[in-house]
């Protein structure tokens, strides 16, 4: 699975918010279009409209997903002074130690 962490720590918070607010848009829009089937056929044949549609949705959408979700991480989140490989992640934490005190502000910088 693909996270948005992992495509772009950076950006992380501003695409969870794009991505659940675009998610959240079905939520409204089902009973709109459940209502519309079944206003004057409310059968089993109606609801299996609905159900059809649903489907079909959800094969279209895990189709696109499976053919291009990807975890990498994006070029538009890199920059020179966002440089995340493992020997800089490492230089980076060089400068920290442990103080041994027991509470969060136990790590501190030389």
């Amino acid at each position: 699975m693909c996270t948005h962490v992992d495509m772009a720590p950076d950006y992380a918070g501003t695409l969870m918010g794009i991505t659940n607010s675009l998610g959240n848009i079905p939520g409204f829009l089902a009973p709109i279009v459940a209502n519309a089937f079944t206003t004057n056929n409310n059968t089993l044949q109606g609801w299996s409209y609905v159900f059809y549609l649903t489907a079909a949705i959800y094969a279209f959408t895990s189709l696109v997903y499976i053919i291009f979700a990807s975890a990498q991480n994006q070029k538009w989140t890199e920059s020179p002074d966002n440089d995340i490989s493992d020997d800089n992640l490492k230089e980076r934490s060089n400068g920290l130690y442990h103080t041994g005190a027991k509470d969060n502000n136990s790590f501190v910088t030389d």
